[in-house]
């Protein structure tokens, strides 16, 4: 088997990954310096480095398909910005924080993303993709990170869900004794305030916002790629970040606006990433 790498934890990165003792192949990584002098010159190579598929066409990187959604500058700034940052830590423990989290059944993943506002930079705090949890270890693992990351139920702190785990919402609001008749509360604000009546409005009444991709996936797509590039971008992101990266390195729009999820890379944490953006800082 022969192959340039694409998208990570794939066939080839998961044979790649497989103790020596038990691995039934014998694995040869091809990087271009196996082929400078005689198949490249370095000239073509310095050439070739300027190209953003350098790395994973010659270099052995995961990086999937090239995003078509951020540029390689923005991320690049991002991560250098992050670079600088340290740990977190007692310094930054009352910033304003949101949560982004997109719960995943079966064979989807656990996606959850934490940023913090520091001097209208927006920091990224936590970011990580869990596989094939089940629902308790779900509310588990959130409940862990916001005790971790001392995230109360008040005004400086909101969480963004996916709208379309209404189970695991309740459970969770329950959970930081939030009122749990989420539904009741959104469909009195709508006839009661129409006119004024959107996320930002839900985000003033409520810590846990439900938030329906069908309707924003688009606008909050449109947003983040805002907050990557605005003002050579207000977003830092630490390079231990490595899957976040990957994926918006990969991140693919299908010409109408929406995320093309089989192309991009660790997709359910990218949904992650995209409504813990949605606080209205």
């Amino acid at each position: 088997m022969v192959s340039t790498p694409n998208a990570s934890e794939g066939l080839f990165e998961r044979i790649e990954k497989e103790p020596a003792a038990t691995c039934l192949y014998h694995r040869m990584f091809l990087d271009y310096t196996y082929g400078l002098g005689k198949i490249y010159t370095a000239e073509e190579i310095a050439a070739t480095k300027a190209s953003p598929s350098f790395e994973r066409e010659y270099n052995l990187k995961y990086l999937g398909l090239i995003s078509n959604v951020f540029h390689v500058k923005d991320i690049e700034a991002a991560i250098e910005k992050g670079k600088r940052l340290t740990e977190f830590n007692s310094l930054y423990a009352y910033t304003q924080k949101s949560v982004g989290l997109d719960p995943g059944f079966g064979s989807s993943n656990f996606g959850v993303c934490i940023t913090e506002l520091v001097d209208g930079i927006i920091n990224m705090v936590h970011s990580e993709e869990y596989q094939r949890r089940d629902f308790n270890q779900m509310i588990a693992i959130t409940v862990k990170l916001l005790d971790e990351y001392d995230i109360k139920f008040n005004n400086k702190y909101r969480m963004f869900v996916d709208g379309t785990n209404p189970s695991f919402i309740r459970a969770l609001k329950d959970r930081v004794d939030e009122d749990t008749n989420y539904e009741q509360q959104v469909s009195y604000y709508k006839k009661a305030f129409p006119s004024v009546y959107d996320l930002g409005f839900l985000q003033h009444n409520m810590f846990i916002i439900p938030v329906p991709f069908a309707k924003y996936h688009k606008q909050m797509l449109a947003h983040c790629k805002e907050m990557m590039e605005y003002q050579n971008g207000l977003m830092t992101i630490h390079p231990k970040h490595n899957k976040l990266i990957t994926a918006l390195r990969t991140a693919v729009e299908n010409g109408e606006g929406s995320l093309d999820k089989q192309a991009t890379s660790h997709d359910d944490l990218f949904d992650a990433f995209r409504l813990s953006l949605m606080f209205c800082h």
